[in-house]
């Protein structure tokens, strides 16, 4: 309770300027320094209809990576974002799994935990795939880079890319039942 009416007490103005001015223009000046220096995500971030970002992320459990312009002309991909610990991310990879290998469509999840790739972290994905039976690769972006690019800020997210490379869908959160019918229409119409 002390450190609460301390810190408080330095937010508000003295007469004369004093001590509390200083930490408010401290404050002010690293405010505006942050947002200077953070790029707008919102406006770098891409859209339905534009083309999707090239990007080349390390394919768990094996020394290969996905390349996403290796799949330009070939096939629609389906990019599943997800972590480990989220429950909705499991539910949605259990419907794509039964896309895996069907047609001219490729299927892969882009896992985002900040431990990806540690020995922990590997022991707890070898037990969620073995148990799930999940078929699909599993791309490992620990600092979360592919998600910025397409504008996903939470887990579940789901990125659908036509054959022609362009944006077909970014949708982010999942509802069983809800969100079922308009992600298979979009995966159907890629095919």
């Amino acid at each position: 309770r002390a450190t609460v009416s301390r810190q408080v007490r330095y937010l508000q103005p003295e007469c004369g300027g004093g001590k509390s001015m200083r930490y408010l223009k401290m404050f002010a000046v690293m405010v505006c320094a942050v947002a200077l220096l953070v790029p707008c995500a919102a406006s770098a971030a891409v859209k339905v209809g534009d083309p999707a970002p090239e990007f080349e992320l390390p394919v768990w459990g094996s020394d290969a990576s996905f390349k996403l312009a290796d799949m330009k002309g070939k096939k629609a991909v389906v990019i599943a974002i997800t972590q480990s610990a989220c429950s909705s991310c499991r539910t949605e990879l259990d419907l794509l799994n039964n896309y895996v290998g069907q047609g001219d469509l490729e299927v892969v999840t882009i896992n985002v935990d900040a431990r990806g790739g540690t020995e922990k972290w590997n022991g707890l994905m070898t037990q969620i795939v073995k148990d799930a039976g999940w078929k699909m690769p599993v791309l490992v972006d620990p600092k979360y880079s592919v998600p910025r690019m397409f504008g996903v800020r939470a887990t579940p997210g789901l990125i659908v890319i036509g054959k022609d490379g362009t944006i077909k869908a970014i949708e982010i959160g999942f509802v069983p039942g809800e969100d079922n019918e308009s992600f298979s229409k979009i995966v159907e119409a890629e095919k």
